[in-house]
């Protein structure tokens, strides 16, 4: 035991004292250091993102880049993409979608307002009165011309609308030619409280794809699964031209869904493309899911407005990603061309997430002017503006409903 330092004894006492202060720096020096490596290798057995945030004393952090519990000091997971704290709330630091992994743009056609216009209108038909969806006589200028409304299937448990139908180009149907396009679409909730809707989303997810990486919301993917058998079998019988899905809100998250889940069927089903464009989308899926749809639907469109607090949730520290391209209308009143075409990473620090802790209803019920939400479709603001303040043109009943959801929809 001894024999390794006798070496010291002949030395003077003062330089004797020195070498012995250093070996005892360096000694202590080394603990830390031992104590970090274990730390990490703790940290990297934990496989639930609960206990990850739970453990250690907080020695550990989730890396959503990686979905991997590793130690907070000491990993390799991008910057602003290690998250700490387990439930924040929405105005809380911790709540902050810091992870931007840049990503290049992967769509092969060009936002356009026109289409983008004429699919939100859709959206906006998806509130109307189910038996006004079947026979196309929405009010509001929701039920667009040269589309040919021809399925519709609801879910009771979960609220849930979809529909679909063949959308032609002008003119087209008259002259017997094929629809430019096949499209589907998903309604929202009809939730009126939003906020209360943000407070109790669960934030579970599921793997329902081959690729089990690929998680999605679990209560998204159940509402989508209400619908799917009907939807599916409608689809085997429709012309195979390019399919367009589009929905607003939960709806939104429905369609990336769909679309997601048409694309990875043999031959997409038949369709000749699949493209999505959707309006106040919140996080659907993973990372994981974010990358695969980026490279299964390199057309889509993911259309945010001002401080919609409905894109916000779930949060990133959850482990959702949002998916790409976003185009962000930073205004809350509608002006035409007036719109941000952000990057391809779906989290782009300069459009929607720039406005973090400002949030909004009442942004998420207006898309480029279109109202989307409950009073039969029709445009409360409009409705109120239309009766003048007198009895003769009060604003009906349904129209009633619509004006109390929008007074809910308060800033915070």
């Amino acid at each position: 035991g001894v024999a390794p330092f006798l070496w010291l004894l002949p030395l003077p006492r003062p330089m004797l004292l020195l070498l012995l202060a250093s070996a005892a720096v360096s000694f202590l020096n080394a603990q830390p250091a031992h104590q970090k490596s274990n730390a990490t290798l703790q940290c990297s057995r934990i496989t639930s993102r609960n206990n990850c945030l739970e453990a250690n004393g907080g020695d550990c952090a989730y890396c959503i880049a990686t979905e991997s519990c590793v130690s907070e000091e000491h990993n390799s997971c991008p910057e602003g993409c290690l998250f700490e704290v387990s439930s924040p709330g929405l105005r809380q630091e911790g709540s902050r979608p810091t992870c931007h992994l840049k990503r290049a743009p992967r769509n092969v056609t060009e936002y356009t307002e026109a289409f983008a216009l004429r699919m939100v209108k859709l959206c906006g038909a998806s509130y109307c009165p189910p038996d006004d969806i079947q026979r196309w006589t929405c009010r509001g200028g929701k039920c667009i011309d040269g589309f040919k409304s021809e399925f519709l299937a609801m879910d009771e448990v979960y609220t849930t609308l979809v529909f679909a139908g063949l959308d032609f180009d002008e003119g087209a149907q008259q002259k017997g030619k094929d629809p430019a396009r096949v499209v589907i679409v998903f309604r929202g909730t009809v939730e009126v409280d939003y906020m209360n809707w943000v407070a109790d989303m669960d934030i579970l997810k599921t793997a329902p794809f081959e690729d089990k990486d690929i998680q999605v919301h679990r209560g998204f993917y159940l509402a989508y699964l209400q619908l799917r058998e009907r939807l599916m079998k409608y689809l085997e019988g429709v012309p195979k031209v390019d399919l367009v899905v589009t929905g607003h809100s939960l709806g939104a998250s429905m369609a990336s869904i769909c679309a997601f889940d048409i694309v990875t069927q043999p031959d997409r089903m038949g369709f000749k493309s699949v493209s999505t464009i959707t309006y106040g989308e919140p996080r659907t899926g993973n990372l994981a899911f974010h990358k695969a749809y980026s490279r299964l639907i390199p057309n889509s469109w993911r259309v945010t407005h001002y401080k919609d607090v409905i894109p916000k949730v779930p949060f990133q520290t959850f482990g959702f990603y949002h998916t790409a391209r976003e185009i962000w209308y930073s205004s809350r009143d509608y002006k035409s061309d007036d719109y941000q075409v952000c990057d391809g990473s779906g989290e782009d620090p300069k459009c929607q997430n720039s406005l973090w802790f400002a949030t909004s209803v009442q942004d998420h019920l207006y898309y480029i002017g279109v109202y989307l939400g409950t009073g039969g479709g029709i445009d409360p603001v409009a409705a109120a503006a239309a009766a003048g303040g007198g009895s003769a043109g009060r604003p009906s009943a349904i129209a009633d409903r619509g004006q109390e959801h929008l007074a809910r929809a308060t800033e915070l």
